[in-house]
């Protein structure tokens, strides 16, 4: 598994999020105008870094860092639903470890979970 900077391949972006379910998020159903427009906006980089999590060259997820200029940071990891479950969850939050704590000097790190029932 690679981590890679997201250096706006919106394209990839747009087929990463709209072709997947996000059941674990408020909006589980992502529409391709909305991902445009955000990008359009500078969503992806006004106080956020954004990632891409490959698995041989394959784009297979994204890591959003939200509040980046923050002493706590907030993350998004989304996976591509055929690559759930397969640990990769697991290795992008070890990266995610040691780049906010060692390489930026975080304090914390805050992120969301849910229970679907």
């Amino acid at each position: 598994m690679e981590i890679k900077l997201f250096t706006g391949e919106i394209d990839d972006l747009v087929h990463l999020l709209t072709q997947n379910k996000w059941i674990y998020h408020t909006n589980q159903h992502v529409k391709e105008e909305s991902v445009r427009a955000a990008f359009a906006e500078g969503y992806y980089e006004n106080d956020r870094e954004t990632y891409w999590i490959l698995e041989n060259g394959d784009r297979i997820g994204i890591i959003f860092i939200h509040d980046i200029s923050d002493t706590i940071p907030l993350f998004d990891i989304r996976l591509h639903a055929n690559c759930r479950g397969k640990g990769y969850g697991v290795m992008a939050l070890r990266w995610l470890q040691e780049y906010l704590f060692e390489v930026k000097g975080k304090i914390r790190i805050e992120g969301y979970t849910r229970l679907i029932i």
